[in-house]
């Protein structure tokens, strides 16, 4: 699924405002064409990002995701474009486990992918962020209200679930040598080092 950028901040500019009359004036565009934009983009995706009422906006869970990884790819975008002769940039969004297919199948001229997770073999990659390991424990454990803890101290509980520690990267086929992956790398390589 291609998503324009255009699509992408209008997702966000509602999530944001949390009011579609405000989100539109935002946008500089007629609220009813936002909210239908906002419904195919649902229909799409198969999800109810926006619980809407009477008082307001409400962001769902799947919103909230959304939301954060649309900023990441926003951000990626708007410095992408920022480069002296950046070419224009789309944004293709995918589920999880197909990122590395779209540039082997010339989809796609970069990935954002996660290692242990993905196959990265024949791609050049730059690392963008490592996350630590996770234990997944019930809201009621002992553990569970702590911010850090040793494997030392989660050893002893039964059937944990542990996540693997995991690097976020982006990555491109190694024969891929064009200036616009190469602005691309270095705007997304910095927006994930310098938050």
């Amino acid at each position: 699924m291609i998503w324009k950028p255009r699509e992408l901040r209008y997702f966000v500019t509602v999530a944001e405002e949390l009011h579609f009359g405000r989100a539109a004036k935002r946008l500089g565009i007629a609220q009813p064409p936002l909210s239908r934009a906002i419904r195919q983009l649902e229909q799409r995706l198969g999800v109810r990002l926006l619980d809407r009422d009477r008082r307001g906006v409400a962001l769902t869970e799947p919103g909230r995701v959304l939301l954060r990884e649309a900023k990441v790819a926003l951000d990626a975008v708007t410095a992408a474009a920022a480069e002296p002769g950046a070419p224009p940039v789309d944004v293709l969004l995918c589920e999880v486990g197909e990122q590395a297919g779209l540039p082997r199948d010339g989809q796609a001229d970069v990935a954002i992918m996660h290692r242990p997770f993905d196959d990265l073999a024949g791609f050049d990659t730059e690392d963008l962020v490592v996350e630590g390991q996770v234990a997944i424990l019930p809201a009621a454990h002992p553990l569970a209200a702590r911010e850090q803890l040793t494997l030392a101290e989660v050893s002893d509980v039964p059937d944990l679930p542990i996540a693997p520690e995991v690097t976020t990267v982006l990555g491109w086929p190694a024969s891929s040598r064009s200036p616009a992956v190469a602005a691309l790398v270095r705007s997304a390589a910095g927006l994930y080092k310098n938050p």
